[in-house]
């Protein structure tokens, strides 16, 4: 059955396929985006900050030869993978499938062995039976396998627990931890109601009272501090109070707490999705929180992206996500890297100009530009000169 007779296009019954279809949006229906998880403003923010992030990075496709790795023109599916939705929203449905649920589940659709589309479905319509030696995906009412093994399904996981094939998301994988942070957030909120700790001790330092007569000496206490009017206790009683600070009922302290311990979950800065750190940060920058941020929480998803998605492509090519569009240096900074990679010959003047959104150079341009600004010289060789002729000039006028 093919990809579009599976999701209703073909035959006598054709009709518009929504978003809602294939990721079961809509009334009756458990929807990625409604969530419960999401209802947790630490939770949101981190997903979708990740999932933003991963949507915005620019896809390149290589091709390996025997001495290198060259640039290779991207198929047109890459561009449109999803005839019905952008290629950002495309990828955010695989970011967010993968961040919420650790699985996401792609149907491709190659018709004449040429792949033409590849469609994310919901992952609470796929299930794994995993009983045998090669796992067969339950997707709707038809049984796919993985593409690897002669299917058209790709399955990109979060994290893997030996002995299953089903990846775990983030807070799948924290669940345990979940619950005592839960379980302490209930402890503190019976505390303060007043179920399990004394507020204070009122001892009758005279001798012992029967049961009836100490009740009634709590009562009467209770309803004085309970109007706020003064007490007045004489030399037969002694009040004690247990005083204990509100961070040791872990009620304020545990609710503030979460959107720190999510963000090392998820691997984010605490304050981006209102926490707090530990520490101070005596510096930072722009360019280096994003580099952190590249490094620590979207280098491991774009490593499984690449991996998986890879399989789409002849076996002498592969995709890799450029991290580094994101971390993009101030324009000192950015002019004096370009000027050393180009004395270097490590990029050249075309390429620069195209990554700078420029078009490439006139043959009237170059002439001038070799004519007045070329030079071998490196930045750092050109600012030193300028330095020690400043120092020799400064000398000769004392």
């Amino acid at each position: 059955m093919g990809l579009r007779a599976w999701l209703g296009l073909g035959g006598a019954q054709q009709r518009a396929i929504t978003f809602e279809d294939v990721f079961a949006s809509g009334p009756g229906r458990e929807s990625v985006w409604g969530d419960r998880v999401l209802r947790v403003a630490p939770v949101y923010s981190a997903v979708a900050l990740i999932a933003d992030q991963l949507a915005s990075l620019p896809v390149g496709v290589f091709e390996r030869t025997e001495t290198a790795r060259r640039p290779a023109p991207a198929p047109d599916w890459l561009q449109a993978p999803d005839p019905r939705v952008s290629r950002f929203d495309w990828m955010q449905q695989l970011a967010l499938s993968v961040l919420l649920r650790g699985n996401a589940y792609g149907l491709v659709d190659e018709p004449g062995g040429v792949v033409s589309q590849v469609v994310w479905v919901h992952p609470d319509k796929v299930s794994i039976d995993e009983s045998r030696a090669l796992p067969l995906y339950h997707v709707g009412s038809g049984v796919e396998t993985l593409r690897q093994f002669g299917g058209r399904l790709i399955h990109i996981r979060g994290a893997v627990m030996p002995g299953t094939v089903k990846g775990a998301s983030p807070i799948e994988l924290f669940r345990r931890r979940f619950a005592t942070w839960s379980e302490a957030a209930d402890f503190g909120a019976d505390w303060f109601d007043g179920a399990a700790v004394p507020s204070g001790i009122l001892k009758n330092t005279r001798g012992t009272l029967d049961p009836l007569r100490a009740e009634e000496a709590k009562a009467r206490f209770k309803a004085a501090t309970r109007r706020g009017e003064p007490v007045m206790l004489d030399q037969n009683w002694e009040w004690t109070q247990v005083s204990v600070s509100a961070s040791d009922s872990q009620f304020l302290d545990t609710i503030k707490a979460t959107a720190t311990v999510i963000a090392s979950i998820f691997r984010v800065d605490p304050e981006d999705i209102g926490g707090e750190t530990g520490g101070s940060l005596t510096y930072s920058t722009v360019e280096g929180n994003q580099r952190k941020f590249n490094n620590r929480t979207l280098l491991p998803w774009c490593t499984r992206f690449e991996s998986t998605l890879g399989q789409l492509f002849p076996a002498n090519q592969f995709i890799k996500f450029n991290l580094d569009a994101l971390a993009r240096p101030n324009t000192a900074e950015r002019v004096k890297a370009n000027s050393e990679a180009l004395r270097t010959g490590q990029i050249f003047h075309d390429e620069l100009r195209a990554l700078e959104d420029r078009p490439p150079a006139t043959p009237e341009q170059v002439a001038f530009w070799r004519e007045n600004y070329q030079t071998a010289k490196s930045v750092s060789e050109s600012i030193s000169e300028s330095v020690a002729e400043s120092v020799s000039i400064t000398k000769e006028e004392g």
